[in-house]
């Protein structure tokens, strides 16, 4: 996924790097010209679509 990895707000950090947060899977609910809308309780029923799940650190 291309897009998630050109994200320039916290969104990539926050993919690549999250540690310290429970295991979950992010959703991209939207996809505008330059920015993805990443979203924990997108409702996979809207067409969103699975780009990563961060592992745990500690826990």
């Amino acid at each position: 996924m291309q897009e998630v990895m050109n994200t320039t707000k916290g969104d990539q950090m926050w993919l690549c790097n999250g540690a310290a947060i429970k295991p979950y899977f992010l959703k991209v609910c939207s996809i505008s010209s330059s920015m993805l809308f990443i979203d924990k309780e997108c409702d996979l029923r809207r067409g969103s679509t699975l780009v990563s799940q961060i592992p745990t650190k500690g826990e």
